[in-house]
C-alpha cells in the first residue's frame, strides 16, 4: 500500500549511504570496517552496497565511539567566507549539516577544531580532560567526584559539546556533569576556552501534580542544545532534565552566555530526545522534544514542538488542566501522540527512543515498552507539516507480532496491513 513501509527504504550505494550519515564515503566505509556500520552486499562478489536507514538509526544509538573524541568533520578548505556557508551543527546528539540560507544564523557554530582549540575530551575518573583536534590536551578539571565514564561514549545524548556562545572566536566547553554517585548534584557545566567555569546550572524545582503529589530536586539533566533564534542574538542553551526517580520533566531555556534560566516548560513525562528543525519555513528554528506522556489519559510516545522563544508553562490533560499546580498552560506548537501496538499492551507506556531530522523529514523510532533499547520499535516518518509519510517495523517487531499471531493472540493479517494502520493512528494537536 503507498506509504506503508514494513522494511524502511534502503540507501544504495557508497554515496547514498554517506549522504544518510553526513559523512564523507570514505568515512562510512571506515565505519563499516571499523565501528561495523550494518552495510549489506547484493548476490555476487561484485553485489551493490546497500542499507537499511532503520537499521542505521539503530546502529547510532547504540554503538560506542571514542571517548577521546566527538566526530565533526572539518570543513573543506575555501568553504568559509563563502556565500552558502557549510556548517556542522548538533541536533538531537548527533552530527547534521545546515546549507547556506537562512539556516546560517539558527544555530551557535560548533567547532570543526582547530589546533589549540577545544575540540574534543575524554572523561577519566572524576576528570574531564579537553584536547585539540589533534589530541593535544588544552586542560583538565577534576570534580569532587567519579564520573560516569560510560554515560560519555554514548552517541546519544551528547554530554558535552563546543560552541562559541559569545560570539567572540573563542570557543566554550558545554558539560552535563554525572556523578557515579545517585547522592552527587548533576548540572551542566559551561567553561571558558582556557578551561576557567563560567557557569552553572542545576535543573528542576518542587512541582506539584494536579493529584497534590510533591517532587522535589535532584533533577538530571539528559540532553542538551546549543541554538540561537535570530541573526546575531545570543546564544541559548535548551536543556531536558528528568526527575530522579518520576515523571516530572523540565524543559529550560538558558541564556548561553551567563547561564541565566530564561524560561522553562515542564511535561508529565520524561522528553529525552531533542532536535531543532526549520519546519514551517519561516527562517526560526523549531525545537523539537521526543519521549513520553505517562498521564493516565494518554500513556504513549509523544513528539513536543516549539518556537525557540515561547518555551513555557506545562503540559495538559485532555481537560485543558495543567499536570503541575501554579502553572501556566503549555506554549507547545504542535503535539504529536503515538499509536500503542499490541506489543506494548502489557507495559504502562510505549516510548520514542530515537529522533531524527533530515530534510523535510522528521523520523521518530517508538520502542514498544518503557525501554528505550526494545528491539521491537516503530519506526514513524512525517513531513514538516507532521504529516505521517511512511511507517516501517523493525525486524524484533516482526518477529514478535507474528509469534502473537501463530499463537492465535493476534489476527491473521499482512504487516503491511499493520504499518498502513498504526500510520493513521498518528495524532497530531
Amino acid at each position: 500500500m503507498p506509504g506503508a513501509n514494513v522494511r524502511a527504504e534502503e540507501l544504495r550505494g557508497w554515496k547514498q549511504i554517506a549522504d544518510y550519515l553526513r559523512v564523507s564515503i570514505r568515512t562510512a566505509q571506515n565505519m563499516e570496517k571499523e565501528q561495523r556500520l550494518p552495510v549489506r552486499r547484493g548476490a555476487g562478489i561484485k553485489g551493490q552496497v546497500f542499507a537499511l536507514p532503520a537499521e542505521i538509526d539503530e546502529w547510532r544509538l547504540h554503538k560506542k565511539p571514542s571517548p577521546a573524541s566527538v566526530p565533526l568533520e572539518p570543513e573543506p578548505f575555501g568553504a568559509v567566507g563563502q556565500n552558502r556557508r557549510r556548517w556542522l551543527y548538533a541536533v538531537g546528539g548527533s552530527t547534521f549539516l545546515a546549507v547556506g540560507g537562512a539556516a546560517d544564523h539558527l544555530l551557535s557554530r560548533l567547532t570543526v577544531g582547530r589546533n589549540g582549540v577545544p575540540a574534543q575530551f575524554r572523561v577519566e575518573g572524576p576528570r574531564l580532560i579537553i584536547s585539540d583536534n589533534q589530541g593535544r590536551e588544552l586542560w583538565t578539571h577534576v570534580f569532587g567526584e567519579e564520573l560516569i565514564e560510560s554515560a560519555y561514549v554514548r552517541e546519544i545524548p551528547r554530554l558535552c559539546q563546543f560552541a562559541d556562545l559569545g560570539d567572540d572566536n573563542q570557543i566554550e566547553t558545554i558539560f552535563s556533569v554525572m556523578p557515579r554517585s545517585t547522592e552527587a548534584e548533576r548540572s551542566l557545566l559551561c567553561f571558558s576556552s582556557d578551561g576557567r567555569p563560567r557557569w552553572k546550572f542545576v535543573p528542576g524545582k518542587t512541582v506539584i501534580d494536579n493529584l497534590g503529589r510533591s517532587f522535589a530536586p535532584p533533577y538530571w539533566p539528559n540532553g542538551f542544545q546549543v541554538v540561537r533564534s535570530k541573526l546575531a542574538a545570543p546564544s541559548k542553551i535548551v536543556v531536558s532534565s528528568n526527575h530522579n526517580w518520576s515523571f516530572p520533566n523540565q524543559v529550560a531555556v538558558l541564556d548561553g552566555r551567563t547561564g541565566r534560566l530564561l524560561s522553562q516548560y515542564w511535561h508529565r513525562g520524561h522528553l529525552l530526545h531533542m532536535a531543532m528543525a526549520d519546519i514551517d519555513g519561516d527562517g526560526e528554528p523549531e525545537l523539537l522534544l521526543g519521549g513520553v506522556n505517562d498521564a493516565p489519559e494518554y500513556r504513549r510516545a509523544t513528539l513536543v514542538v516549539f518556537d525557540i522563544d515561547k518555551v513555557s508553562g506545562a503540559s495538559r490533560n485532555p481537560g485543558g488542566e495543567v499536570n503541575y499546580k501554579g502553572m501556566d498552560p503549555g506554549t507547545e506548537k504542535r503535539i504529536v501522540f503515538f499509536p500503542r501496538t499490541p506489543l506494548s499492551q502489557g507495559f504502562e507506556f510505549n516510548r520514542l527512543s530515537l529522533l531524527t531530522v533530515t530534510p523535510g523529514r522528521i523520523r521518530a523510532h517508538v520502542a514498544e515498552s518503557t525501554r528505550e533499547d526494545d528491539p521491537c520499535y516503530v519506526v514513524y516518518e512525517l513531513d514538516f507539516n507532521l504529516r505521517p509519510v511512511n511507517t516501517g517495523l523493525s525486524n524484533g517487531f516482526m518477529e514478535r507480532y507474528r509469534q502473537l499471531q501463530t499463537a492465535g493472540q493476534l489476527p491473521k493479517e499482512a504487516l503491511a496491513i499493520v504499518a498502513e494502520r498504526l500510520k493513521s493512528e498518528i495524532v497530531v494537536i
